[in-house]
């Protein structure tokens, strides 16, 4: 009797231990299949109109500030919203005046986006409409092989990457980087930095799905939220907010050629 349980316990543990090992394999497929529609997101070049009222305060103040310099009174704009343009090649960022006299228009966008570019504002801007996202995808798709399955559920599953004590950011070293996906819209839908000090930055995305040449679909950004508390010093003047907001619109693919 002794005999029998042990070989049952045994064939048990055999059979748990195998059907772990096929589970693993169908979860680390699903990601490969998640990672390819991005990869073919990344192919196409499109326009991403967005929202996002924390950098539009920044921006703001950033335009009024200039103005007082440069002019001797400081102007207030109010952001209709903002565009990100991207290519395989890059990617650019366009912030849209809303209010102004039509002949003061142009020359008021043209000095908030010259402000953008090159700035901790602008730098902000890019990374949380798309850029983020981007640059995580990239490192998972990069690390695949060696990344940990840390948690597996019937509608999600998430993976960590070891960040190597690389630096990141100034001063912040990263420990690792944890990915969740949706299993069934195959799309990731969070991404959180760990860094050496014990602080972090996370981003959390909604999306919708849209068609492109050839018939495939990609997950495009509706909604995100990022969250940090990683960053407590002013960079170039302008203070991180500890959480950051993006509302998307709808994204214009550039006709095939």
């Amino acid at each position: 009797m002794k005999w029998h349980l042990r070989q049952t316990v045994l064939a048990l543990s055999v059979a748990a231990v195998g059907g772990l090992r096929a589970d693993e394999k169908a979860v680390r497929q699903e990601l490969d299949t998640t990672l390819q529609r991005y990869d073919t997101l990344l192919q196409q070049s499109f326009a991403l109109p967005f929202k996002s009222p924390e950098i539009s305060a920044l921006l703001s103040q950033q335009v009024a500030a200039a103005t007082q310099q440069t002019l001797g009174i400081p102007l207030q704009v109010s952001i209709s919203h903002f565009t990100y343009t991207y290519t395989p090649k890059g990617s650019q960022i366009k912030a849209h005046l809303a209010d102004l006299p039509a002949a003061q228009a142009d020359l008021m966008e043209k000095q908030a986006n010259q402000l953008i570019q090159g700035s901790a504002v602008g730098q902000m801007l890019e990374t949380i409409a798309f850029d983020a996202l981007k640059e995580g995808v990239l490192y998972l798709n990069a690390q695949k092989a060696t990344c940990a399955l840390r948690k597996e559920l019937p509608a999600t599953a998430d993976f960590s990457v070891s960040g190597s004590n690389q630096q990141l950011l100034p001063g912040l070293q990263l420990k690792e980087t944890w990915f969740r996906f949706d299993r069934t819209a195959k799309a990731v839908t969070m991404l959180q930095f760990n860094f050496t000090n014990g602080t972090s930055m996370q981003a959390r995305l909604k999306y919708v799905d849209m068609p492109v040449a050839g018939g495939a679909s990609v997950p495009v950004p509706a909604q995100a939220e990022i969250t940090q508390d990683a960053i407590t010093t002013p960079q170039q003047g302008v203070t991180v907010p500890k959480k950051l907001t993006v509302q998307y619109g709808k994204c214009v693919f550039a006709a095939a050629r």
